[in-house]
Formats: structure tokens, sequence, C-alpha cells
């Protein structure tokens, strides 16, 4: 009678399916520390064992990885899946027993549909693959994965298609790990000694998918910042002038240094104070969806002589850049030579035959060239009329035609340019680009786009890669704000229990775009519009209230560690909100709980017993049956007052159990108020005793 009720989910939950998608998609470089810390959390809110835990997290990762089979993401969740997860385990694990992950494995041996679809698509066995990767760092025995593989029941049609010769994305994963260690070890040897031999192993690193994998490999072991900073130390010492062989090892590293940085954010992977060349053509040039360039500050980064220089040269045809240069002497002029061109085409001094042979010439040799000069005519088309913006897009598509020669290696590199070049495109967002599918802004209504993605997930029951891609896009469009208040009228139109339940973990996974920023929108202004407007205040009832209480309580508790643990880090990495100029810190947001509960009070005090009552008496009761090392923190921020009126008002709902975990009997009022609560509750019980019981 005295023990809270056992928090009881039905295997499997959502919660971890969804958040690992809209986390990762945010930021895929997220450290192993972080993804722990974060699923302890979620432990705790959920009442998970170890063994569940480690399930959620397994499965989640799979079915995400089914979910991007054949597209561009699918490396990234397959070095997820079987990189990146043996090592979150191996963290979780270190205070569990070790029969943890072996009952975790029994329970993913659940799903045979998941794991036969996953082997299908990569033609070898998912389930083998990772547990050879958890017997690496010792989380399972040669003898338990031995017995977790006869439990596994492969479908003949799989075992058939086993043979095929294709390695699977599983495989191919495992095999990309050391091949990253080898890259690395080289790139960390002496430039002069090893040029032509890390020239011919970067072509090779180009060459099909293999750039991909081993960005995917680097990015789940966070080591994406070392292949940065290497690739940045070759590149500068190739930047100056040389042979043939120095040109385009300074191509090929510009080129993969610059789609890393379009990939991950400038912010994830290099230096803001670094003064490489790259580092400072990035932050001065580089077009990025969130970082708009004006193209008239591109320009005043050019010496005119220079560019006179180059646009007689590309004029003429020639390809060949002379031997002495200094590439970034060229770099920074390409806009104005850009400029030059197109002013002279829109006023009729150049035909465009004439453009098509400068721009030919700039594309010859070096794809770091037409990489510059699109960045420019990028730059500038966002800010051009529309009526201007056929001949600079006509630029960049001509910029985008195949090479002219048939020099060996420059295939690659060209294709890698080409992707560059198309998503700078896409973030530029052109009105002329109707068919693209990949806008920030969609032309479909924010609230039709939510509820698509909603409709599907809880019927699902995880994310897909598209939806949480959507999510970020809301974020960015329509704000926290109208996020927080979308999310929660959706999740009030739900009726059915397990519906709520998968509503909550939703809603708690895409608050997670901004957890902290989230919450304090619900605390602040979603929560009190929704409970104190009479007509929006229709929508919560039963069940619908509990489950609002419940996302209410997860959200304060996710947003108070997020909050804990960035404070741990220097001061000039604090939080803000995006639309205000008032710093989130932990006591403001314990602030504002006291402010909802507050109002909830002064509503009891008038005699009054309404929703808002009844949704105060969830919210606490949620709060008190969290266990978390900020319990204590959060619950002091509940008015003593508020308790003892709804004892009065609610002593029905009221329990022994619920006021000896609601007090800290540590604090100074704490005992005499929880014996005070304690008193009331038993004369309550007493009087509804019958006077003969008591004869």
């Amino acid at each position: 009678m005295l023990s809270l009720k056992v928090r009881s989910e039905k295997w499997p939950g959502s919660l971890i399916p969804y958040w690992l998608e809209v986390k990762l998609v945010g930021n895929p470089a997220a450290s192993t520390a972080v993804l722990v810390d974060q699923l302890r959390v979620f432990q705790r809110l959920k009442g998970y064992n170890d063994a569940r835990l480690y399930g959620e997290l397994i499965r989640g990762s799979l079915l995400a990885l089914y979910d991007v089979n054949q597209t561009s993401h699918e490396s990234q969740w397959g070095a997820f899946a079987f990189l990146k997860v043996p090592h979150i385990l191996s963290e979780l694990a270190k205070k569990s027993d070790s029969n943890s992950v072996v009952e975790s494995i029994e329970l993913l041996l659940q799903h045979t549909p998941l794991l036969d679809a996953m082997d299908a698509n990569s033609s070898c066995s998912s389930l083998e693959c990772l547990l050879g990767e958890l017997a690496k760092v010792r989380l399972l025995t040669e003898v338990q994965v031995k017995h977790l593989l006869e439990k596994r029941k492969v479908p003949k049609a799989i075992k058939s298609d086993s043979g095929n010769g294709t390695a699977g994305i599983p495989k191919v994963i495992i095999c990309a790990e050391p091949t990253l260690n080898g890259i690395l070890k080289t790139l960390s040897t002496d430039y002069h000694k090893i040029q032509d031999a890390l020239l011919g192993m970067l072509h090779q690193v180009l060459a099909g998918k293999s750039f991909e994998l081993i960005l995917a490999v680097a990015t789940v072991q966070g080591q994406l910042r070392t292949l940065v900073n290497r690739l940045i130390r070759f590149n500068e010492c190739s930047k100056s002038g040389g042979d043939k062989s120095r040109a385009q090892l300074f191509d090929i590293s510009f080129l993969m240094l610059v789609a890393i940085v379009q990939n991950f954010g400038a912010n994830t992977v290099i230096d803001p104070d670094g003064m490489s060349l790259v580092e400072q053509w990035v932050k001065s040039c580089m077009v990025e969806k969130n970082k708009p360039k004006a193209p008239e500050q591109l320009l005043r980064l050019g010496d005119p002589v220079m560019i006179d220089t180059l646009l007689q040269q590309f004029n003429a045809g020639e390809t060949e850049i002379k031997v002495n240069v200094k590439w970034q002497d060229v770099l920074f002029n390409i806009p104005g030579v850009m400029h030059e061109v197109l002013v002279a085409w829109e006023q009729g001094a150049l035909a465009a035959a004439d453009v098509k042979r400068i721009l030919d010439a700039l594309r010859g040799r070096m794809c770091c060239l037409p990489l510059a000069a699109a960045a420019w005519l990028c730059a500038y088309m966002r800010t051009a009329q529309q009526d201007t913006l056929l001949k600079p897009v006509n630029m960049v598509q001509q910029l985008l035609a195949p090479p002219t020669t048939d020099e060996e290696n420059l295939r690659d590199r060209w294709q890698l340019t080409c992707e560059i070049i198309r998503k700078m495109q896409r973030d530029v967002q052109l009105p002329l680009q109707s068919k693209s599918t990949h806008h920030l802004v969609s032309r479909q209504p924010a609230v039709e786009q939510l509820h698509q993605l909603w409709t599907k997930a809880i019927t699902r029951g995880w994310l897909d890669h598209t939806s949480a891609r959507a999510v970020h896009c809301l974020l960015e469009t329509a704000g926290s704000k109208w996020l927080v208040s979308s999310v929660v009228h959706e999740l009030c139109k739900l009726r059915f229990r397990d519906h709520l339940t998968r509503g909550v973990d939703l809603a708690l996974a895409i608050f997670h775009v901004d957890i902290v920023g989230c919450t304090f929108e619900l605390l602040v202004h979603v929560l009190p519009q929704l409970l104190y407007n009479s007509i929006q205040a229709d929508m919560l009832k039963e069940p619908q209230m509990p489950a609002l209480a419940s996302l209410t309580s997860y959200c304060v508790y996710t947003a108070y560690d997020a909050l804990s643990e960035i404070y741990e880090e220097p001061p000039n990495k604090k939080i803000h909100l995006s639309d205000t100029s008032e710093e989130i810190r932990m006591d403001n947001l314990i602030n504002k709980l006291r402010q909802l509960f507050t109002m909830f009070d002064g509503g009891i005090q008038e005699g009054l017993i309404t929703q808002q009552t009844y949704f105060a008496f969830y919210l606490i009761q949620s709060l008190v049956e969290v266990s978390c090392p900020s319990a204590n923190a959060i619950l002091a921020a509940i008015p003593h007052a508020l308790i003892s009126d709804l004892l009065k008002t609610l002593p029905e709902k009221c329990s022994y159990s619920l006021l000896l975990h609601l007090h800290d009997v540590r604090a100074s009022g704490g005992k005499i108020n929880m014996a005070r609560d304690l008193c009331i509750l038993r004369n309550h019980h007493l009087r509804g005793i019958p006077s003969a019981n008591i004869s």
C-alpha cells in the first residue's frame, strides 16, 4: 500500500524508435555519452529494466535501418546499428548483470518478421553480424552467441539468397571500420613521404559508396573531427603551386572537406576560429541553408588584377592553371570572374556560346573551381529578383555538365562536385525549382504535414526518416510554440489508450528537436491556453488528461536533465530561446512549473472542482511516479497549499504512497508537511468508515 504503482508497458514500446529518428536526423554525430545519458533518462521515465532498454535500442536501430534501405542514408544507419549500438550497450551495461544483453536479444527474437526483412534486404544474417559485434566488446561470449543463433529460425527463402555474392550493408559496414582506421593512420604521417600514395588512396575512397561508408563509420565512432583535421592538414600542404599530383591532392581534399561540412554542418566539424584555406572559404563563401552569404561581400574578397588574369585565361579556353599559383588566390577570385561573366552576358557583351566556352575552361581539370563558381551564383540567386534568375540558373546547369576531358580519376571527383552543387541549389530554395522534393518550406500546409506524419507514426509505432526530417523542418519554419501547440492538439484527438501511450511517446520524441525550448513553451503558453480556454478545455477529458499530464512530466524531467548537462559546459554554450532574449536556466524552468501550479491552486481556492483541478492532480501524480535523481528539485516546485487543497477536494484520488513520495523528508518542513497531509488523508478515510464498524 505504501509503495508506488510500478509502471508497466507492453513490449515493444515506441519511445526509443521515435526518438532515435528525431535525434540522429538532427545530429548524426551525437556522441556515445550523450546518447547513453538520454537513454538512462528514458529508462527512469518508463520504468524499463536493463534488458528492455537494450532491446528497445536494438529494435529501434534495426527499424530505422530497414526504413532507409537502398537510400543514401543506409550507410549512416547501418553504421549506427552495427557499430555504434554495441558501444552504447557496452556503456549502459557497466552496472548491469551479464544476462541483460542475452535477454534483450531474446526479446528481439520475438520479432521474426523484422529480422526476416533485414536479412532479405542485406542477403546476410543481420543477427549474426550484430552478435559478432557484441562479442567483440565482450557483452556476449561465443557460447551465448551460438545459443542465440540456434534460436533464430531463418526461412528457407532467405537462406537460399545468402549466396548471391552481394555483400549486405551489415558486412560492408563492419569491413569499413578497419578501412577508416587505415586512412586515419595514413593521414597522420608526413605529407612529403606519402603524397603519391595518399592521392591514390583518396581516389579509392571516392569510388562508389566508399566515401559515404567511411563518413558513416567515422561519425558513429566519434572520429569525424579527427578525419576533418587531418584532411585540412594535407589540404594546407598542397595549396601552393606544385606539380599535377599536388594540385589533384588539393582538389580532392577540398571537395571531401566541403562535402563533410555540407552534410554535418560547419559548427560540428570545423573550428570557428580556424585559419586554414578551407575553413576561411567555408565561413566566407559556402552556401549553407541557414547561413546566407551576401554576394557583394564575396566580391570584396577578390583582386581585380587576378580576376582579369583568370578571365583572359578562361576566355581563351585554357584549362591549365599556372604552376606557381596559390589556390586561395584562385578560389577567392572566382566570384569576381562569375560576376563579370554574368554582367557581360546580361548586357549583351557576351553570347551564350562565349559563356559556355568560359565555363567549360573553368571546370576543365580542377573540380574546386566550378564548386566555387556555383557557390557565388547560388548566393547571388538567393537575393536576385525572380525575373533575373534565368541566366545564373543556366550558368549553374552548365557547370554541372559532364567534364570535357577523359582524365583518369576525374569522374569520381566530378560526381562528388555535382552532388555538392545540387545540394547548394536546394538550399537556396529557388522559385524556379517547383518540382524539387527537398524544399525546406513545403507547399503543403504545416498542419497537414504534421497530421500526416503523426497519423502514420501512431499507426506504425515508429517514425520514418522522411517524417523525422519533416519535424525538423517544421520547427525551423513554424517555431517551437506552434509545434508544441499542434502536437498537443494531435495528442488530445486520440481516443484509445494504446494510441494515447504511443502519442505521448511520439510527442516527447518530437519535442527533442529542442527539448528545452519546447518544454518552456508547453509550460508557459500551451498548457495555460489549453486549460483556461473554455473552447479548448473541452478537449481535455479522460483518458486524454492523464496522457497530457504524463507528457508534461516527461518533458520537465528531460529538459531539466538536459539543462543540468549544459551547466557543466562553458558559459558561452548556454541555451537561449529562439524567439526571446531570455536565457533558459534550471531555476527558470522550475519557476515556470511553480507558476503553473500556483495558477491551478487559485482555481481550487475558489471552491471549484474543474478540469484544471484534475489536471493538477494527474500532473503531480505523474511527477511523483518518475524515479529520477532530479525528482526532489522538481517536486519542490509544487506549492504545499496546492497539495492541501487537492487533499480536501479530491481525497478519493490521493493515496498514502503518493504523499510519502511527494515530500522531501530531508528538507526542513518536509516531515511536518508530510505528517499533516497523512493525517488529513487518514481522517478522510476514517470518516468513510460506517459508525457500526467502529462500535
